[in-house]
């Protein structure tokens, strides 16, 4: 007695072959497509992506110089042999495909976010202005007579006890100090000399332009030449102690590593700088996010290894 039959294609669980092959043909134009799209958003971003974003160019090139592989292949008589490997090692691919779509979310989201803050926080220029800064000697600052720091370091103008910044040019883009080391005083830690320039009325937000561009050079130096920048939050209310919250990077040696006759431009992000004091409580109004003062300075540290000379600074300017 023959025994019946079971047909596959009855019971709902397994398909048929003309069902495997839809499937297996709406598997492959889904893929054709993602990877389509795919190629086309990684070349969107490689020509958006900032030279500075090194390993996010990385990912991109790679994903896009994949996508452009596999179409090639796929118009080419080797169509075959690349499914046949892609069906042995498909999971692999598709896990791969999600990762990749998930870091190419991200690029999108991180560069979106920078366009936006772009333009909805432009950068802040500073400008030197007589009126709104000038050259310093902490060894000056009143009362003398309870001031510990003496003129190892001396910061001047044009001339002799002139303490305003040498512009050139009315525009106030550019501007130096000349500065000078007397070997007959003994330093003291913690002296500095330099100049400082404030903007209360277009300060900067750390949490939006979260990075300082300058550019700098040197002339007449003698030694190897440095310099400090200090961002400042200061109270425009008070006479004197206005600096409430101070943020400092003691060097630029690490992002200018040779200060000559020849611009050197530096760029400084927000978090390079320490915090060095930060006033408790702070007075009303005064944010520590908001910086409305911007300090170059040598100290002693800075002025071991130089005997005097020129700096200049152009072009100065926070950015998103």
């Amino acid at each position: 007695m023959t025994s019946p039959q079971h047909n596959e294609n009855t019971d709902g669980k397994t398909p048929n072959p003309s069902e495997r092959s839809r499937l297996h043909h709406w598997l492959i134009t889904f893929l054709d497509l993602l990877i389509t799209l795919l190629g086309v958003l990684s070349f969107i971003l490689s020509l958006v992506i900032p030279k500075s974003l090194d390993w996010q160019r990385i990912v991109v090139g790679v994903v896009c110089l994949f996508c452009i592989a596999y179409s090639l292949a796929k118009n080419t008589g080797v169509r075959k042999s690349i499914f046949s490997i892609i069906k042995r090692i498909y999971g692999t691919l598709l896990l791969l495909f999600i990762i990749s779509i998930l870091v190419m979310t991200i690029l999108i989201y991180q560069e979106s976010r920078l366009i936006y803050e772009s333009i909805s926080s432009p950068s802040v220029q500073v400008t030197f202005n007589p009126a709104r800064g000038s050259l310093y000697n902490s060894w000056q600052k009143i009362p003398l007579h309870l001031n510990p720091h003496n003129d190892y370091i001396i910061a001047e103008g044009v001339n002799e006890k002139d303490y305003n910044w040498i512009i050139p040019v009315p525009s106030g883009i550019t501007a130096g100090f000349k500065y000078r080391i007397d070997p007959s005083v003994i330093p003291i830690v913690g002296a500095s000399s330099g100049g400082y320039v404030m903007f209360y009325n277009t300060p900067a937000d750390r949490l939006r332009q979260r990075t300082l561009h300058f550019k700098i050079k040197a002339v007449v130096i003698k030694g190897s030449p440095d310099i400090g920048v200090r961002l400042v939050a200061d109270d425009p209310t008070k006479a004197i102690d206005k600096e409430q919250v101070v943020y400092e990077l003691s060097s630029v040696k690490s992002l200018c590593p040779i200060i000559n006759n020849k611009w050197c431009d530096v760029e400084v992000h927000m978090d390079q700088f320490d915090n060095i004091r930060l006033a408790s409580p702070l007075p009303p109004g005064i944010d520590e996010n908001t910086i409305n003062k911007l300090v170059f300075f040598i100290d002693t540290q800075i002025a071991a290894d130089t005997n005097g000379g020129t700096l200049w600074f152009s072009d100065v300017k926070f950015s998103p």
